[in-house]
């Protein structure tokens, strides 16, 4: 089976866009105990509305926590060094992120990876969401991503 590893700003950005559990239900989706307390523990503390769903969607089964020894990386959060080690444990087929220090680490590495953006259009080309779906999750993850990517998005969706 397809294994994703999100780490925590994927993992927010496929939230508020309404898209996580599409990608949820159709590819198995993994976090770390790290990304889960900055996620949902940390946003709960705050209030955030996407902490509550990401705990639905581990209730629900649909998104899986598990805890990692890992070793800390310079310049990383412990969000994105624990995503990195249980991708390398558990083999999985690619980590979903945005963060843009992340990424320099995973291409460095040659690791797969998913920016945000792309797992909607991803759904979209595979038909598990709407054309409709994903405009309104492209919208949502606007203000959270840089220009070129929400245009270059909106003008794939379009085609």
């Amino acid at each position: 089976m397809i294994t994703f590893v999100l780490d925590t700003d994927g993992l927010i950005k496929l939230t508020k866009s309404g898209v996580m559990e599409e990608l949820a239900k159709y590819r198995k989706c993994l976090i770390t105990q790290d990304v889960f307390n900055e996620a949902v523990k940390q946003g709960k503390e705050r209030l955030y509305e996407d902490a509550y769903a990401i705990e639905d969607l581990i209730d629900r089964k649909l998104l899986s926590v598990e805890k990692i020894n890992f070793e800390e990386i310079n310049n990383l959060g412990k969000g994105e060094a624990s995503s990195l080690a249980i991708y390398k444990k558990k083999r999985c087929n690619a980590i979903i992120t945005d963060d843009r220090k992340f990424l320099s680490v995973l291409e460095e590495q040659r690791i797969p990876f998913i920016m945000p953006v792309d797992v909607i259009l991803g759904l979209l080309k595979r038909r598990k969401i709407t054309t409709k779906m994903a405009f309104e999750a492209l919208e949502k993850m606007k203000l959270f991503i840089r220009e070129e990517l929400y245009t270059k998005a909106k003008n794939e969706i379009g085609d």
